[in-house]
């Protein structure tokens, strides 16, 4: 639910900005009752896209338990390192594999 509440917001205003910039460029070209007609479809469509997509997509992945930390914004780069530890614990990675990875992470 908290997906969704958020994706109606963020939608409400990028819609507003999209309506409001429909709205004057279609002013400029036509006349006022056609801008507002156009503006209108423009915001319901971009409202849409972003709840109904976005949105149900976050929801639809949190209540199946599917969002994993680093999802969001990606690990950071002591959760690499760590994982790249385990992996070289694990003897997946040799020494040098280990260390190249470790600077490439450092180096950004």
């Amino acid at each position: 639910m908290k997906q969704l509440l958020a994706a109606f917001l963020r939608g409400s205003l990028i819609a507003i900005l999209s309506a409001g910039t429909s709205f004057f460029t279609a002013w400029a070209t036509t006349n006022a009752r056609d801008a507002g007609i156009t503006a209108g479809a423009t915001a319901f469509a971009t409202l849409l896209y972003r709840v109904g997509g976005e949105g149900g997509y976050d929801a639809y992945r949190n209540a199946r338990n599917l969002v994993k930390p680093g999802d969001v914004g990606g690990a950071g780069d002591v959760e690499l390192l760590e994982r790249l530890g385990k992996l070289k614990e694990q003897g997946t990675l040799t020494e040098e594999e280990f260390q190249a990875q470790k600077q490439k992470i450092l180096k950004g």
